[in-house]
């Protein structure tokens, strides 16, 4: 018998596997929801690509991207809130870069999720 979860069908299995595999798809839908939120908005899809280039500082994505300092600052803070970004001392300044880490584990829950087929 199938039942309905605010997440996604289950079968009715051991509850134990129910319940991690409901905390799993939780934890996929919020890294998702995450990114849509990143690329949705243009300055920060651009950061994004940017830094997908090569590290750098608040001061070379403003010439390359033509937002104020701070607003680069800003949208650096959200990135890094959500682990999209990593920012390093170098000197001074601070150089980011893509957390390639998080973004790893991110497209390997997502590899997973494709292949996990419900029985509707």
């Amino acid at each position: 018998m199938k039942m309905k979860t605010k997440d996604t069908w289950f079968t009715e299995e051991p509850l134990k596997r129910n319940i991690k595999r409901k905390i799993y798809v939780s934890s996929l839908c919020k890294d998702v929801n995450k990114l849509g939120r990143a690329i949705n908005n243009p300055p920060r899809c651009l950061i994004l690509q940017a830094l997908s280039q090569s590290p750098k500082n608040v001061g070379q994505l403003t010439k390359i991207i033509g937002i104020s300092q701070s607003g680069i600052s800003k949208h650096l803070g959200v990135l890094r809130n959500w682990d999209f970004v990593d920012g390093f001392k170098n000197g001074k300044q601070v150089t980011y870069k893509i957390n390639q880490g998080y973004i790893r584990e991110l497209v390997c829950k997502l590899s997973d999720m494709i292949k996990f087929k419900p029985n509707f």
